[in-house]
């Protein structure tokens, strides 16, 4: 069956995400709950499966997210194309300096949403 056409390739991302979290929590509890029990090595085992899965999510969203700041030496190439996940006008901008890319919603594309 095909998802709707709202969904998009980043929201499937951001709910699968979720869904990763929430499955990291609830291993975090039940861990706990076995360790209450009297279960060591099981709770120790899914209380460390929870948390490291929870915290590298959490990381990971952090530590990738991306930089789209309009300060910093950067330059708009010409270059726009509609971005494929997100079915908006991109445009692409260059930092000299650094040799940086970074991809970023058209201006005129933001006028027209706010």
């Amino acid at each position: 069956m095909a998802l709707p056409f709202s969904w998009s390739r980043s929201r499937q991302a951001d709910v699968f995400r979720k869904a990763l979290i929430a499955i990291g929590i609830a291993s975090i509890f039940a861990g706990i709950a076995l360790l209450s029990s009297g279960l060591i090595a099981i709770g120790a085992y899914v209380l460390a499966e929870g948390a490291i899965l929870t915290l590298a999510l959490i990381f990971e969203r952090w530590r990738y997210r991306k930089n789209v700041s309009g300060r910093g030496g950067w330059q708009t190439t010409g270059e726009r194309f509609i971005d494929p996940g997100t079915g908006k006008l991109t445009e692409v901008r260059y930092n000299p300096a650094t040799g940086e890319r970074q991809y970023v919603r058209a201006a005129s594309e933001e006028a027209d949403s706010s």
